[in-house]
């Protein structure tokens, strides 16, 4: 899976940077800026990281500044990550994202040529609890970029045998362990099953429905690696009842669900923290900037992703999704 297209649960709840009406004056006097956007997960078998650079030109207008590939991109970057525990180095390869199944989303800034730097995880093998320094020389006598960061243990759910159970008047405690590094968690279920239209001859096709119980939950203690947090029971109804058609010609059928956890490591937790601490009636119109770059922008971060796979409910819960108050029109 490429961590780069992973951003969707964890990185667009959260690391979505504030752009022209920030305090970074992009059109100021020339000042080299690198931009870097690197997420890296240990279970990738290939690694991406983003570097682009602030543009500035005083005479010339921002958003047709942002359209021209040279404006964004540097010509010549060494880009090295090292494991500080060993000194092991690895020079990352520059790539065109559109080549390797990476399209840039359109928006304000030009979409081709998308530069990314990789390597590949059978040439620099990440695990988990190992800290990583990424460099980045510009040349031209410029100082060297450098940024830390530790790539995220395994997260595993715990008390989960393969059976859950939603009660009305209940809540539901979910609960892992992510090692030492994970500071910041979102926790979905996939939830799948065959629905069919009786009005029409089509046969039954399976669906999947996201529901995300918790995003961006902190970390439960410095101390200990399991975090936790209690889901209400009638919530799992009352989503299915606002997710789906109630109609008397359609049928489904349970096929099952899949538990997925999301962590995030520290600079992420930071940002997040920060960006939830400016919300609200009183807070300020501007989202403060947050960057782990030293003399750059972004974020050098990790993710870690803990699935458990193929739960069902309890009998008394598809008792509930069948005849509830919430979901007996749903036909389940």
């Amino acid at each position: 899976m490429k961590t780069i297209q992973l951003l969707s649960l964890l990185i667009i709840s959260a690391l979505v940077f504030p752009a022209c009406d920030d305090e970074i004056d992009l059109t100021a006097d020339w000042e080299d800026i690198p931009v870097v956007y690197g997420i890296l997960n240990k279970d990738d078998d290939n690694h991406y990281i983003r570097i682009e650079k602030v543009f500035a030109d005083p005479n010339a207008d921002a958003s047709e500044i942002a359209l021209i590939p040279d404006s964004i991109y540097y010509d010549n970057l060494t880009v090295t990550l090292t494991k500080l525990s060993t000194g092991q180095k690895i020079n990352l390869v520059r790539v065109n994202g559109d080549d390797v199944g990476i399209p840039r989303d359109e928006g304000d800034f030009a979409n081709m040529p998308n530069y990314l730097y990789t390597f590949e995880d059978d040439d620099f093998p990440l695990d988990g609890g190992e800290e990583l320094r990424l460099s980045i020389d510009r040349g031209e006598n410029e100082p060297p970029i450098e940024a830390e960061a530790a790539i995220l243990e395994e997260i595993t759910p715990q008390g989960i045998v393969g059976t859950l159970d939603f009660k009305y008047n209940r809540d539901r405690n979910f609960r892992w362990t992510s090692g030492e590094y994970a500071e910041v968690f979102d926790a979905k279920l996939i939830i799948r099953f065959l629905e069919n239209d009786l009005a029409d001859s089509e046969p039954a096709v399976e669906r999947e429905l996201e529901w995300v119980m918790v995003r961006s939950l902190p970390r439960s203690s410095a101390t200990s690696d399991v975090t936790s947090f209690d889901q209400v029971g009638s919530e799992f109804y009352t989503f299915l009842q606002s997710s789906l058609e109630a109609k008397s010609s359609i049928n489904r059928t349970w096929i099952g669900m899949d538990l997925v956890i999301v962590g995030g490591g520290e600079a992420l937790g930071q940002y997040i923290s920060i960006a939830e601490a400016n919300t609200g009636i009183t807070s300020a119109q501007e989202l403060p900037t947050y960057t782990n770059i030293p003399d750059g922008l972004g974020i050098f971060s990790s993710i870690s992703i803990g699935v458990k796979t193929d739960l069902t409910l309890s009998s008394s819960s598809l008792d509930s999704l069948k005849n509830g108050i919430y979901t007996q029109d749903l036909n389940f």
